[in-house]
């Protein structure tokens, strides 16, 4: 691979996973405050997914790092590195479509709880 396009191309996977660590801290304040403020009334349900979500997105952050170590300083230059996906590269794929599906879940629930109480 032309270095130049090396740099393209992994410098905005870097981009990317500062932006995904910092909507990760945004996260954890929210979790934070949520847990000091709970409701009385919230379910124990709902707590844990907020610890779930919270957790899968740690270990997202750390699949992110993981990877990026392993492209851009263990194996830096190497281009046939880049052939191979590394498993926490493709755990990252897996933890992406699990934290979705609880999220928008949780969503659908909602939504649905709001309508039969219109």
């Amino acid at each position: 691979m032309d270095p130049a396009q090396f740099g393209v191309f992994m410098g905005s996977v870097l981009v990317a996973s500062w932006f995904a660590t910092a909507l990760s801290g945004v996260m954890l304040l929210q979790a934070y405050i949520y847990y000091r403020n709970r409701p009385k009334d919230d379910g124990r349900v709902f707590s844990a997914l907020v610890v779930l979500l919270l957790t899968l997105d740690m270990a997202h952050v750390a699949c992110i790092m993981a990877t990026l170590y392993h492209y851009l300083i263990q194996y830096f230059g190497d281009d046939e590195a880049l052939l191979f996906m590394v498993p926490p590269l493709a755990l990252t794929v897996g933890l992406t479509g699990t934290i979705t599906f609880f999220a928008q879940g949780n969503t659908l629930k909602l939504l649905h709880l709001a309508h039969l109480e219109a």
